[in-house]
């Protein structure tokens, strides 16, 4: 399948086999890929023939529109502009499926947006400072996954501000620079919220 953009046609890497994939998961480059590699299937299907095409993607992170949707938004099926090589027919629909999920399973919220002006002369940065409701528990099909701390960012701009951390134990304790604090509750994070880690049970 070829995928085509500003009159240029790149060709997608070719559907990996299932030796293939055995034989990549078995090899751990580190710990950060053991404890954060989320593997998912990304299938690519014509709409005219249903040709269809399939490559394997590692993910160490996950980044995600900063909403209550973002997570289910990036694992859902989309229409794509790209052009079959059997039938020449130039949309496909993209879908994706999780092959294994990690230990940690990071979350990252796109809270920094670039804006381009129209004739590309100026180039601004703004945050999104959208509310997120953060579940404690995500379920992924059988697989379990416990909130376990939270990095905020607290700023106005793209271009200034301060990073805190949340983190639970037995209870969530704030850290601040050398401040540390107990909480009583959960942490008043929806607008700051910039990284969130999951743990596996």
């Amino acid at each position: 399948i070829t995928q085509t953009k500003d009159d240029e046609a790149t060709t997608l890497t070719p559907m990996e086999t299932s030796s293939s994939i055995e034989e990549d998961t078995a090899v751990v480059a580190s710990p950060i890929d053991e404890y954060f590699t989320t593997q998912v299937q990304v299938c690519l299907t014509c709409d005219s023939c249903k040709y269809t095409r399939r490559q394997v993607e590692k993910y160490l992170h996950l980044s995600i529109d900063p909403d209550d949707d973002g997570l289910r938004r990036f694992f859902a099926s989309q229409e794509r502009e790209i052009k079959c090589e059997k039938c020449f027919c130039e949309t496909a629909i993209q879908s994706f499926s999780i092959l294994s999920l990690p230990k940690y399973l990071l979350l990252h919220f796109k809270r920094f947006i670039v804006d381009v002006s129209p004739d590309y002369s100026a180039i601004t940065y703004r945050k999104d400072r959208s509310a997120v409701i953060l579940e404690e528990t995500l379920f992924f099909g059988d697989e379990t996954f416990q909130l376990q701390s939270i990095v905020n960012h607290i700023g106005s701009s793209a271009s200034c501000g301060h990073y805190t951390a949340d983190v639970k134990d037995d209870a969530w304790t704030h850290f601040n620079d050398e401040y540390v604090s107990k909480l009583d509750s959960f942490p008043d994070c929806q607008h700051t919220a910039y990284l969130v880690l999951y743990e596996r049970q």
